[in-house]
């Protein structure tokens, strides 16, 4: 991960940290169709997750402090400064800004935890109900898009609405049986089984959910299969030679079933 040292690879639930700027460079970027000026900060630590893998960007702010580093209750916050993105290029974590800060500057890195929170339950759940998917039919994942309360999987084989009702009552008993979910990171991965949409050949991480799946992925999960809470299939289709399905999970699959049943209107 270059010169930032992340954590949210081994802490998923830190929800913020203090910091300081190695870099700011100016960037200018598309939005919307125009172009605006941005300030891609490099930091010395972070727990902000890039965009990749299928899933957005963690959100949250930056305040500018005075105080000690040791000591988060002493810092005096003198400006908040929203966090609009944050990219990977070429190994380098880049935080979007809209001002600059100098090199040096000491920020307290805020999570939108809420947000991470309810897309770990989402991609957590995924990764459960695929590696069920993958153990009965043999099927690989081809594609995965987290959006704003659901998560869409590409398989490379067909399946019926049996087959989803079936791997649907599967995984919320994996949901009850709460097993761990732990990420490790293999010196000889190629002993290891475990699913991945890449050939990847170094730096691997692999997240384990025990008895269940074990599948490549950079990403923050909860801890155990019991914080995804729900699993719920919306809906399925035939595509390109396979089948595209759409997931929620957690709070989001909450919400849709009291919806459903007239608990919330």
């Amino acid at each position: 991960n270059g010169i930032t040292e992340v954590l949210y690879e081994d802490n998923a639930y830190a929800k913020e940290c203090v910091a300081k700027v190695l870099e700011c460079r100016e960037v200018v970027r598309q939005t919307d169709g125009k172009e605006e000026k941005f300030y891609g900060i490099v930091l010395d630590r972070t727990m902000f997750f890039p965009e990749g893998g299928g899933q957005p960007a963690d959100e949250g702010v930056f305040c500018i402090v005075k105080g000690s580093k040791e000591d988060l209750s002493s810092l005096e916050i003198v400006k908040e400064l929203p966090v609009a993105d944050v990219q990977k290029e070429d190994g380098v974590i880049l935080h979007y800004v809209k001002e600059p800060l100098a090199a040096g500057t000491k920020v307290l890195a805020k999570l939108d935890f809420a947000l991470r929170y309810e897309r770990m339950q989402n991609h957590s759940g995924e990764h459960l109900f695929c590696g069920l998917l993958h153990k009965l039919y043999g099927f690989e994942n081809v594609g995965f898009h987290m959006s704003e309360d659901c998560v869409t999987v590409d398989v490379n084989g067909s399946l019926l609405a049996e087959d989803f009702d079936k791997l649907e009552v599967l995984a919320n008993e994996g949901i009850r049986e709460n097993a761990p979910i732990t990420a490790v990171y293999p010196d000889t991965p190629e002993e290891m089984e475990y699913r991945s949409k890449l050939d990847l050949k170094e730096d691997i991480r692999v997240v384990v959910i025990e008895g269940y799946d074990a599948c490549a992925c950079c990403a923050p999960h909860v801890k155990s299969t019991a914080e995804i809470g729900l699993i719920k299939v919306m809906d399925f289709m035939s595509h390109r030679g396979g089948t595209r399905f759409t997931l929620k999970c957690g709070a989001d699959a909450v919400d849709d079933y009291r919806i459903l049943h007239g608990e919330i209107a």
